[in-house]
């Protein structure tokens, strides 16, 4: 089943968009940053954005959905059971979706045709979900909130799903007829002692190709607000997405989408992406690079032209190109993304963005030489 409620443009799944995706308008914003700053820069830049995400992450809302959502991995504790939620997920969409596979399969099991609804209640006996009403129109989740709460039986959280609509899509999977849920609206409160601390409004319509032609998402998980809209015609879209703490901007970007002839593909994006403080700016012709081999790092390069750059110093850090892997036996991906610095030293993007031991084995070495 894809959920499509879930599908928000949100870090990093904007950053690997952009990079392997995105055609946007390059501009001259000045001087390289010398090498060694640059990697400082870029460094504390990823702390920078690391540190306002785990924030996010931090908030009531997303501890309940992640409690939840080990929960209904029908572990009898929540989180603990499964991986927890990373920075990335800024949007719990594993959780929704999680949610809503398991309200279909408990239809489906019942009779009620995969049916998104229902009266669900957490039974601390059985460390599952029991239905309690079916006959409802609405989808509704009573839990508990935290591993407190469920050692003293106590229901003091609900997620409530209402006027949720959806499109069925029929796929080809090598011979097999796959059908696929489209969301295309819901109304989401999530309740935690009962006080709301989270909505979501999200409306969508998609082609027959189950390509979207207009969405609407709004957020609201005080003090955080994420706005998100697309709207267009023919193969020609336009989509702007917002997010923020109060009035701090963490994220946003401003696309011009077009679709290919057949409008079933994306053939290109152009725009604008900034995650505070990181602008990408340039382009990537996906036209061109489709009939390159994926080891084939010169025919991708040429048709990729991409600057990093730090918007609050105004200069750029380096550029990104496609280097092939050191141990690419080791590694299904021949090729990875690397940014190059002035001098032409370069180092992989993902070293960068990852609180990893390539990164402290960096600062330990720049500690060295300084």
């Amino acid at each position: 089943m894809k959920v499509y409620i879930t599908k928000v443009y949100i870090f990093f799944v904007i950053l690997v968009a952009a990079v392997f995706s995105m055609t946007c308008s390059r501009k001259d914003k000045g001087d390289f940053l010398a090498p060694d700053e640059a990697k400082i820069e870029i460094r504390t830049a990823s702390r920078e954005i690391t540190a306002k995400l785990d924030e996010l992450m931090e908030t009531p809302a997303m501890q309940v959905l992640d409690y939840l959502r080990g929960l209904l991995s029908g572990g009898p504790k929540g989180s603990s059971v499964i991986k927890p939620l990373s920075r990335h997920d800024v949007i719990d969409t594993r959780s929704l979706a999680k949610l809503l596979q398991h309200a279909k399969a408990v239809s489906n099991q019942k009779g009620g045709n995969g049916k998104y609804q229902g009266l669900y209640r957490y039974n601390f006996n059985s460390s599952s979900f029991d239905l309690i009403y079916d006959s409802v129109t609405y989808l509704e989740y009573l839990f508990p909130a935290d591993e407190h709460a469920r050692e003293s039986h106590m229901i003091n959280a609900a997620l409530t799903i209402t006027n949720l609509n959806f499109n069925t899509f029929t796929f080809n999977n090598n011979g097999d007829s796959l059908p696929e849920d489209f969301f295309t609206m819901a109304d989401i409160t999530l309740v935690l002692n009962s006080q709301a601390v989270l909505s979501c409004k999200y409306r969508a319509a998609f082609n027959e190709h189950a390509m979207p032609s207009s969405i609407e998402l709004t957020i609201e998980n005080n003090p955080y607000q994420l706005r998100m809209s697309l709207s267009g015609s023919g193969q020609n879209y336009s989509s702007t997405m917002l997010l923020k703490n109060d009035n701090t901007h963490l994220m946003n970007y401003n696309f011009s989408i077009r679709y290919n002839n057949d409008k079933d593909k994306l053939s290109r994006l152009t725009g604008t992406l900034q995650i505070t403080p990181v602008r990408l700016e340039g382009n990537m012709n996906l036209a061109n690079m489709e009939p390159c081999d994926d080891s084939d790092i010169a025919c991708l390069n040429e048709s990729m032209d991409i600057t990093v750059v730090h918007s609050g110093r105004k200069k750029k850090i380096g550029r990104l190109e496609y280097r092939a892997h050191p141990e690419p036996a080791h590694n299904e991906n021949p090729r990875e993304i690397h940014i190059i610095y002035e001098d032409g030293s370069s180092e992989p993007l993902a070293d960068i963005f990852n609180p990893d031991l390539e990164t402290i084995k960096y600062w330990l070495r720049y500690s060295e030489k300084h």
